[in-house]
């Protein structure tokens, strides 16, 4: 609802082509999802989004790097941690198997030589 009130201001107070790139990238509830999507996963580059902002609020423009700055290193990060953390205990569990499987063959060897 801000950014609506904020997008009303800067079309009566910027030129024609600000309030066509802030449509653009803000226009409406889904598109400012996407558009928040896109700076985050490369689809866009954040800073062009920032610099729409500009005209708006310089509060809003940091708002939106502080969302990007959270969101990539902090989230992703973690989610990265959690594949790391899963892909070791795959590794210990796939190397315990590994062992089972040639103390059970090296049995296996000894009770033929003993016969």
């Amino acid at each position: 609802m801000y950014l609506r009130k904020c997008g009303f201001w800067v079309s009566c107070n910027c030129v024609h082509h600000s309030v066509q790139a802030l449509m653009k990238y803000f226009g409406s509830l889904p598109r400012t999802m996407m558009t928040l999507y896109q700076g985050i996963s490369g689809g866009i580059d954040w800073l062009n989004a920032v610099e729409v902002l500009a005209p708006v609020s310089w509060i809003i423009e940091y708002i939106f790097s502080a969302y990007v700055f959270f969101t990539v290193f902090c989230c992703l990060n973690i989610i990265t941690g959690i594949f790391v953390d899963n892909a070791k205990a795959l590794k210990v569990a796939d190397l315990e198997n590994m062992n089972l499987g040639l103390n059970s063959r090296a049995a296996f060897h000894q009770h033929a030589l003993s016969r």
